[in-house]
């Protein structure tokens, strides 16, 4: 039996890939003031550092993870989410 096929809207795609890159710019902006602005003199400024770094990298990871669940096919992210459930 053939799967059927469903496809999101040209408009709804691009739509949804400039959103993702304006969050991109809005966390690359907000992460240069936080390391910019970050006290560097006080008693915690290597954990405080180590914990953006940390946030930056985990930030990055869900918006890698998400451009690429817009690039796939809804039928496919569906069944897959539907076998991990």
């Amino acid at each position: 039996m053939s799967e059927p096929k469903f496809e999101v809207p040209a408009e709804l795609r691009n739509m949804a890939e400039r959103t993702m890159e304006q969050a991109e710019k809005a966390f690359d902006m907000f992460f240069q003031a936080a390391n910019k602005y970050a006290p560097l003199s006080h008693p915690g400024a290597e954990v405080s550092k180590k914990a953006l770094s940390i946030a930056d990298q985990n930030m990055r990871s869900a918006l890698t993870t998400q451009e690429n669940l817009l690039r796939q096919p809804i039928f496919k992210r569906r069944c897959k989410y539907n076998r991990n459930s």
